[in-house]
Parts: structure tokens; C-alpha cells; sequence
């Protein structure tokens, strides 16, 4: 049971001295980080420069408790600061189930569990506590200007040797996990995978094998109009629902666009149900999913735009 694995967790913690190092992060984390900001077309990528900070009359509060002075304080990012951040402890068991209907009901239309949907309007049919939920982080903890959700999508990921008689069914939700997918795009996807993969290999010329690359792309190269990007992890990473397929952030060093030379700058975040990322969209956030190795691993994407 879960509580059987914390026992022994803790247990390892403590016996290697480790125990007081992590009890900050046992309920999860909280974490932002600021840096400057990238951009290869800036002119068409204002929206991601933008930040709004609340203004108050003297000796007024926000709803918050946040009073006028303390707006300026020293740890308030500066006006064009892009950011990553991690939050866990948001996103409750009922709206992951929701989350994943919404996948569901997606497929049901005749769509898959790759596809970016530019019409939001299931989104807020079908979960409207997320959005408004992932919008107040946004604005409360960024600074972002007013924004709007302009694309989402529900995304399930697999091992290239991944079929259905190597099902993970541990844990919660697998089974809405699997129903979130178009199994016959993913069953076309793993034939075709498996032609290639097992060309012999003494044939001329000789095909290209197919592996489950680390494409580093910002979320402004795919559409100016993704200045921010959120995501929520549905399934627990870690080995416990799925391995491998861990989220890659990297800067705009130059050793990162050389795959031979060593990352820079760079942070990984592995999956943990319910746990929300963040980003802005330029090169300052190139960022790739790390080959799978097992599992199911899913996630709902949802990128953002200011309002005009």
C-alpha cells in the first residue's frame, strides 16, 4: 500500500541520515525560478515581457495579506523576467479523473492523445476549476499580464516496446489512463515502430532506426501565440506509474544546441500526480520530454496568450 511505501521510505531516509535533508519537500514542492528572457522574435512575443503587479492605496492589503510595501521587495522578479516553476499539493484527485474524461471524451470526437486542440471550450465544459485555478497561479505568483488559455491537450505517452499485454496497472487512475488514448493511432504508431526497428540489419542501405528522441524546442517555436505554457501530470513518474519521460528544461547556453556537449543550465522535473509546471515560451525555456522506459505517462497541456 502507499502507506507501506512511505513507511519504508522513511525508514531508508533515516538510516542513511538523509531524513531532515528532505522533510521540507515531503508534502512536495513550491519552487520558482526567474531568469532572463530569450527571444528570437520579440516584436511578435510582447505578451511574454509583460508583467502586471497589483497596486494598492496606502496601508491597503490584497486579499492576501500582501500590503503596499511589500510589493517592492527584493525577491518581486523584475519586469521582464521569464520563469520556470514546480507547485504540487493544487490539483485534487477529482479533477485528475476529470482531466482525464476530458482525454476521454476527445478521443470519443476522433481525436488522439497527441493532438493539440486549439478550441478550448471542453476544457471549461468539462473541468473550468483548472483553467481559472492554473490562471490565478499565473497572475498571483508571475505577474503575468491578463491571460487566456489558446490551446490544450490531454497527452499520453509510451515506451517504444509498450503494448497491451505490458500494461502498468499500478496505481491510481490507470485505468482512465488507457482510455484516454485512441488505441488504434497508438497501435498504427507502434506497428509502424516496430517495422523499422527490426529491418535486418545487413540491409542496404540501411533504415534509420526510430528512437524516442529529446527534440529541445521553446513553445513560441511552435505558435507565437504560446507565451506561456502550464502542465499537470496525471499519472506518478518515479517508476511508480511510469519511468523514463522525464521533463527537461534548459537555457539559452550555446552548449545546449550541440546534444554532444554537456547541458547547461538546465533542470529536470520527474512526474508526480497533480503536479503542476509552469513556463514562458521563449528559447530562455527550451524543453523536451526524456525518452520512456515504462508506463503510461500522462499529462494535460495547456498553453496561454494575453488578453488584448
Amino acid at each position: 500500500s502507499e502507506l507501506d511505501n512511505q513507511a519504508s521510505t522513511d525508514k531508508k531516509l533515516k538510516s542513511s541520515g538523509l531524513d531532515q535533508t528532505y522533510k521540507p519537500y515531503r508534502n512536495g514542492v513550491n519552487i520558482t525560478w526567474f531568469h532572463e528572457c530569450a527571444l528570437q522574435d520579440p516584436p511578435n512575443s510582447t505578451c511574454v515581457l509583460r508583467r502586471e503587479y497589483p497596486t494598492f492605496n496606502d496601508d491597503e492589503e490584497d486579499e492576501e495579506g500582501i500590503s503596499k510595501d511589500d510589493t517592492c521587495k527584493e525577491e518581486a522578479p523584475p519586469p521582464t523576467a521569464c520563469f520556470r516553476g514546480v507547485h504540487d499539493g493544487m490539483v485534487s484527485d477529482d479533477e485528475i479523473s476529470q482531466i482525464l474524461n476530458l482525454g476521454k471524451v476527445m478521443v470519443s470526437r476522433g481525436g488522439d492523445h497527441m493532438t493539440i486542440y486549439e478550441d478550448v471550450a471542453p476544457l471549461y465544459d468539462i473541468v473550468p476549476s483548472i483553467p481559472e485555478k492554473l490562471e490565478k497561479i499565473l497572475q498571483s505568483k508571475y505577474a503575468t499580464p491578463k491571460v487566456k488559455p489558446v490551446a490544450f491537450r490531454v497527452g499520453i505517452a509510451f515506451p517504444i516496446a509498450y503494448t497491451s499485454s505490458s500494461q502498468n496497472t499500478k496505481g491510481t487512475n490507470q485505468a482512465s489512463i488507457i482510455d484516454a488514448r485512441n488505441e488504434t493511432v497508438h497501435k498504427n504508431w507502434y506497428n509502424q515502430v516496430q517495422r523499422i526497428n527490426s529491418w535486418p540489419r545487413l540491409a542496404i542501405p540501411m533504415p534509420t532506426p526510430y528512437r524516442d528522441q529529446c527534440l529541445l524546442v521553446s513553445d513560441l517555436e511552435a505558435s507565437s501565440n504560446f507565451a506561456f505554457h502550464t502542465s499537470i501530470f496525471l499519472s506518478d513518474g518515479a517508476g511508480l506509474q511510469f519511468s523514463g519521460g522525464v521533463s527537461l528544461f534548459v537555457g539559452n547556453h550555446q552548449s545546449n544546441t550541440n546534444p554532444r556537449k554537456k547541458i547547461q543550465r538546465g533542470v529536470t522535473v520527474d512526474g508526480s500526480r497533480g503536479r503542476i509546471v509552469v513556463n514562458s515560451g521563449g528559447e530562455d525555456n527550451l524543453r523536451c520530454r526524456l525518452p520512456m522506459r515504462g508506463g503510461a505517462r500522462a499529462e494535460l497541456n495547456i498553453w496561454w496568450n494575453c488578453i488584448d
